[in-house]
């Protein structure tokens, strides 16, 4: 090996650590003022993504209230209960957040109906540390319940939608993810069905609509790993519409879903 070729590899993984160095420390700074700004604003009601967070003056209609999964919803694709759709779905959120949310925002105003999907985001984390499981999935199954039952005492008819399968996994979340993470929505979602159907709570099963006879999102609804595309949401919601129709357990008067 030549002095000259030496001295371009020594540059080249200088500039590549330079380069690393200061990626990290950008990418360190944004999650320490990410999780600063946590603090201060637990709920994340006044992050810049929900500038429109107004539950108080929808006194009525419906409610989607959850994570990202919900976020991302697009409301208008429920026209068919009316105009009154309100999206209060937060990205990132924790289930112990919307529960804490909730009980916020229905001490000003309640809606007629609220649709809830939550729970990956507590459940990933078991990828950081599966020896978690046991309780991460308890508080998880804890606080939608939780969040059902308050829906009750304030008389407002809930349905939940199971937690979301993931997609095709990319190659740096590998190093964040184990199969305890799947096997924990199953699982989460088994207890949800059972405790919805001695309740009498309506209960859609979003997880095999998006997923077929696998246990990850269908290719032609995936967006990336934890999140559906367009497509999935216009077939999800088709899907949940047709079958809450069905069902008369859910107070369609109430709702003012349009039946023709």
């Amino acid at each position: 090996m030549t002095l000259m070729l030496m001295r371009v590899i020594c540059s080249i993984l200088i500039a590549g650590f330079l380069i690393a160095g200061v990626t990290s420390f950008f990418v360190a700074k944004r999650y320490y003022l990410a999780y600063n700004l946590l603090k201060l604003d637990p709920l994340e009601e006044n992050s810049s993504g929900n500038i429109n967070y107004e539950p108080s003056v929808h006194s009525s209609g419906i409610w989607l209230i959850g994570d990202s999964r919900i976020a991302r919803w697009n409301s208008g694709l429920f026209s068919s209960f009316g105009p009154l759709v309100n999206n209060f779905g937060i990205e990132g959120q924790t289930t112990s957040q919307i529960l804490l949310r909730l009980k916020n925002d229905l001490e000003t105003n309640t809606p007629e109906l609220v649709f809830l999907e939550a729970g990956i985001n507590d459940l990933k984390i078991i990828g950081l540390n599966k020896k978690l499981a046991g309780s991460i999935k308890e508080d998880c199954y804890n606080n939608i319940t939780a969040i059902i039952d308050l829906c009750h005492k304030k008389n407002v008819t809930i349905i939940v939608i199971n937690i979301f399968p993931t997609g095709r996994i990319e190659l740096l979340r590998r190093f964040v993810w184990n199969s305890s993470v799947e096997s924990a929505i199953v699982e989460t979602n088994e207890r949800l069905r059972l405790y919805c159907n001695s309740e009498s709570i309506p209960y859609f099963d979003a997880y095999h609509f998006l997923a077929g006879n696998g246990s990850r999102v269908e290719r032609k609804y995936q967006d990336d790993f934890l999140h559906i595309n367009e497509n999935a949401y216009a077939d999800l919601s088709k899907a949940l519409i047709d079958e809450l129709k069905r069902n008369s357990n859910i107070g369609l008067i109430r709702a003012n879903i349009k039946m023709e």
